[in-house]
C-alpha cells in the first residue's frame, strides 16, 4: 500500500524547512499530489524520492534550475560537468582572494601593522601588465628566481623570515645604528645566511637580482613588493663595509 507524508513529516525526515517545501511546490519543482477528504495535501513515495534527489544535488551546490533539468532527465553527465567547471572557476576565485588576503597581512607586517595602499596598488596595477622575468634574466635564472624568491601571497616560513629581516633593518635605521656596529653586522650575517639559503652559491645571480631590486622601475615591472630606498641603501652599506 502506497504511503503518503504530510509536509511536516517530510520536513522532519529530510531535515528541510516547511517554507522550502512550500517554495518547491510554488515553483512546481515538487508538488504533493495526494489530497485527502479535508483538502490536506500529502507527498507520495515517488515525490519523497524526488525530494531526496533534490537534497543530494543541493549538497553539491547545484542550482535549482539545473536540478530541474536533471530531474527532467536531461543528460546528468553534461550538466554535472558544466557544474564542475563552474565550481573550479569559483575555487580559483577563492584562491586569488586568499592570496590577496595573505598579501595584505604580510604587507601590514612589513609596514609595522599599517597598510601602504600606494604600494599595494602598484603591485595590483602591474600584475596584469608585467614584464617577463626573461627581459632581465636568462630563462634558467628566471625559473630559479621565481621558484625560490619569497612571495607575500604564500605566507610561508621563508617569507616571514625575510619580512623580519626587513623590519629589523628598519628598526636599526630608526635608531640611527651605524652599519659598522656589532648589531648591524649580526643583521648582515643573518641576511647573508638567508640569501645563501634562497639563491644557493650563485653569486652572479645574487648580484644581478640585487641590482634589479635597487631599481624602483625594474622592481615594479617585475611586481616585486616596493621596499623603501633607505632600507635598500642600508643593506647595501653593510656589504660595502666588508668590501672596504
Amino acid at each position: 500500500m502506497a504511503r503518503h507524508y504530510s509536509t511536516g513529516e517530510v520536513a522532519r525526515k529530510l531535515n528541510v524547512s516547511v517554507r522550502t517545501l512550500r517554495y518547491y511546490d510554488q515553483i512546481n519543482l515538487v508538488t504533493p499530489s495526494y489530497t485527502n477528504d479535508v483538502q490536506k495535501r500529502f507527498y507520495s513515495d515517488d515525490e519523497m524520492f524526488r525530494l531526496q534527489k533534490i537534497m543530494l544535488l543541493k549538497s553539491m551546490t547545484v542550482p535549482l534550475d539545473e536540478i530541474r533539468r536533471i530531474l527532467d532527465e536531461e543528460s546528468l553527465t553534461s550538466i554535472l560537468s558544466a557544474h564542475l567547471s563552474s565550481l573550479e572557476e569559483k575555487i580559483e576565485e577563492l584562491k586569488q582572494a586568499q592570496n590577496h588576503t595573505v598579501t595584505l597581512l604580510q604587507s601590514m607586517q612589513l609596514e609595522n601593522e599599517k597598510i601602504d595602499w600606494t604600494k599595494l596598488q602598484t603591485i595590483q596595477a602591474k600584475s596584469n601588465d608585467r614584464k617577463q622575468w626573461t627581459d632581465y634574466f636568462t630563462e634558467e635564472e628566471s625559473d630559479s628566481l621565481q621558484s625560490s624568491l619569497p612571495k607575500l601571497e604564500d605566507g610561508e616560513h621563508d617569507t616571514k623570515k625575510w619580512i623580519n629581516l626587513i623590519r629589523r633593518t628598519e628598526i636599526l635605521i630608526e635608531r640611527g645604528v651605524a652599519p659598522s656596529s656589532k648589531e648591524a653586522q649580526i643583521l648582515k650575517e643573518d641576511l647573508t645566511w638567508l640569501t645563501d639559503e634562497t639563491f644557493g652559491d650563485n653569486q652572479q645571480l645574487i648580484e644581478s637580482f640585487w641590482k634589479i631590486r635597487k631599481s624602483t622601475d625594474a622592481s615594479n615591472e617585475l611586481g616585486l613588493y616596493p621596499i623603501d630606498a633607505s632600507i635598500l641603501a642600508y643593506i647595501d652599506s653593510l656589504y660595502q663595509e666588508i668590501a672596504d
